[in-house]
Order: structure tokens, then sequence, then C-alpha cells
């Protein structure tokens, strides 16, 4: 019996030392990635300071540019969007950026899937488990995962999935980027469908709680600012009303132009019907630039 016991503790030790051992692995790939997705988020995280953050999805990183923008405005400008992402990254990324500065203005593009509507929340961990000892970022993941807390004890699962990514970005690199985190689409799709307009949003409380907290973590330091930006033959639905009511409640300005004609009726300016191209995120950007500078 007492070998028995011995050998079961004795697997434990080993289980336990390989799973500190891949942990540490996964640590370094991610510190010292010299390229790509991770290279990028530690950038945002380490390094960005500039006076105007750009926040948000795929939409974000598509259709702002921070030269124009910036420029428009007389301050520095970045694009943190990022793809297949929203308010859970978002928020944990400036929970870790606001520990070392305060941006003088954010622009969140909104994106009803990404922060609005119910889906599973799970996917969105991704680029925060390894920035899981901050304590922001640990409440963010906590949150939303179920035992997550208890998950996170094996350093094997913070990095699970990710090696092959992690690898690539210590390897090769990723091209689209003007520098400024802006990643325009140099394509056209000539037979774009129109959006599925919402009527009934299924709204995910959680997402509210962020959007919510990010609004009043800005209170009174940084200066805030939603839009939607134009989708592709786009009608007036319901999938914003919920950030527009917290808007009102806070009174942070909404800059609302998803069904706005001027740009959903121009094929020409889209590379799908959820994302423009580059010559409809330049009008875009000159467009939104105007009216940001406008807001006091």
């Amino acid at each position: 019996m007492k070998k028995y016991i011995l050998k079961i503790l004795l697997f434990c030790v080993l289980l336990a030392v390989c799973d500190m051992a891949v942990g540490f692995v996964g640590r370094y790939l991610s510190d010292h990635a010299k390229v790509g997705d991770m290279k990028q988020s530690n950038h945002v995280v380490r390094e960005v300071d500039a006076d105007v953050l750009l926040m948000g999805s795929s939409r974000c990183a598509h259709h702002y540019d921070p030269q124009i923008i910036g420029e428009a405005l007389g301050t520095s400008c970045y694009n943190i969007g990022f793809d297949g992402n929203g308010i859970f990254l978002m928020y944990g990324r400036y929970k870790l950026m606001s520990e070392r500065y305060t941006p003088k203005m954010i622009i969140y593009d909104v994106q009803y899937s990404f922060d609005v509507m119910q889906n599973d929340n799970h996917k969105y961990l991704q680029y925060l488990r390894p920035y899981y000892d901050n304590g922001s970022v640990k409440e963010i993941v906590n949150s939303v995962g179920d035992h997550e807390n208890i998950k996170m004890l094996s350093q094997c699962y913070r990095f699970n999935n990710q090696f092959v990514r992690l690898i690539a970005n210590n390897l090769t690199g990723t091209a689209g980027s003007n520098g400024l985190g802006y990643s325009p689409l140099d394509y056209d799709i000539k037979d774009c469908t129109a959006a599925d307009v919402v009527d009934e949003p299924v709204v995910d409380s959680l997402k509210l709680y962020y959007m919510e907290q990010l609004i009043k973590d800005c209170q009174g330091k940084t200066k805030l600012v939603f839009c939607s930006s134009p989708r592709y033959l786009q009608e007036k639905g319901h999938e914003t009303d919920c950030i527009a009511a917290l808007c009102e409640k806070y009174g942070v300005p909404f800059l609302e132009h998803y069904s706005d004609t001027t740009f959903t009726t121009k094929v020409e300016y889209f590379a799908d019907n959820n994302h423009l191209n580059r010559r409809g995120a330049t009008a875009f950007s000159e467009v939104i630039a105007r009216e940001i500078a406008t807001i006091k």
C-alpha cells in the first residue's frame, strides 16, 4: 500500500513539474514574441502611450485609420482593435494599459456580436489568459469562465491550444499594419448581401457590465466616445440600443453610422457586408475624425 501511495505521489509531483515546465515555456514564448498577434498584444499592453486609443473588434481594426484621426485631432492615435473580440479583451487591455498611463480619449467601435449579444464568452479569453496574474485580468477571466479560477491553477491551461501560434509569433511575421495598429482591407467584393437586422437583440448582461465599467473608469480622466461604423445595406435596427441607453445614462457621445446611407449604399466601399475596405475606411475615418473634433 505504501509503494502504491508513493507512486501516486510521485506521479502527482511529476505532473506538477511538467505543468510548471510547460507554463514556463508558454510564458517565455509569450513574453519574447518577435512578431504576430502576441507581439502586438505585448506592445499594446506595455508600450503604447498614444493620447487617443481606438478600441473594438475587427471593424475597429479595419475601419479606423489612426493617422487620419490623429492628424485631424492634432495628437497621437493608436488602433488596438482586434479581430473576433470585443469588450472583454478591450476592457482587459484598458486595465493593463491604465496601470502605466492615462489616455486622453478612447473611441470605441461597438459591434453587436462581441459587445452585446449572448454567445460563448470563453472564446474571448485566449488573449487575456497570458496576463492572468494581473488582478484586473484575473477578475475578468474568472467572471467569464465556469470554475476558471480553478482551471487557471494549471500553467498548461493558460496556454492551451496556443503553442503553435506562440511558436509562429517567435518565428514569422504578419503583414497589413501601418505601425499604428490599423489593418486596412485591400480587396473588394462586388456581390455583398445586406446584413441581417436584429429586431430583438439577446443581450449579454456581463458584456454590458464591463461596458459600463469602462464608462465609469473613464469618467473624470478620459474622454470616451462610442461609435458604430457602417455595414453594407444596413437598415436601422436595435443592435446598439442598449449601448445608446448607457451613453444617455452617463452623458457619453454615441456616433451612429452603421445605417448611414452615405456609406451603406456604396458597394465599392466594402470588403464584405460587415467590413469597409481601405477606400471606405479612409472616407469613414475622415468623417468620424471631423465629428470627434467637434465634441467638447
